[in-house]
């Protein structure tokens, strides 16, 4: 004896995925564990950088803007001609792990740990 099964896609992919959890929300909340997991590894002089942050989030992807004139160079890790030389070594007193590329630094040292509060919020988050 056989049986046919069939079935209707009847919600869309975005539908599908904000049920699930995935969405603006679940980006926002990424994008932040991202600056606050990657906040040691920023260099720290009198704070502006590691303080002056802006989180947002669109139904595809989070962002972190770090809001300094010379974020990009400090990210890098390439000087130029920017900024002077008095200004461009990294005081590590406040965070001794500063480093350029900190998002990839924090990844390295919590990756796992982010993934876990990164699923248990989508969890959370799903209908």
């Amino acid at each position: 004896m056989s049986s046919n099964f069939s079935f209707e896609w009847n919600y869309s992919h975005s539908v599908i995925c904000k049920r699930k959890g995935f969405g603006k929300e679940l980006n926002k909340y990424f994008a932040e564990l991202m600056r606050d997991y990657s906040d040691e590894y920023v260099p720290y002089d009198t704070g502006r950088l590691s303080s002056t942050t802006k989180v947002s989030a669109t139904e595809d992807h989070g962002t972190v803007t770090y809001m300094a004139p010379y974020v990009g160079p400090q990210y890098t890790g390439d000087n130029g001609t920017l900024m002077p030389e008095s200004e461009w070594n990294r005081n590590r007193s406040v965070h001794p792990l500063a480093t350029s590329y900190w998002d990839k630094a924090a990844w390295s040292q919590y990756g796992s740990v982010i993934s876990r509060e990164l699923n248990q919020k989508r969890k959370e988050l799903s209908v």
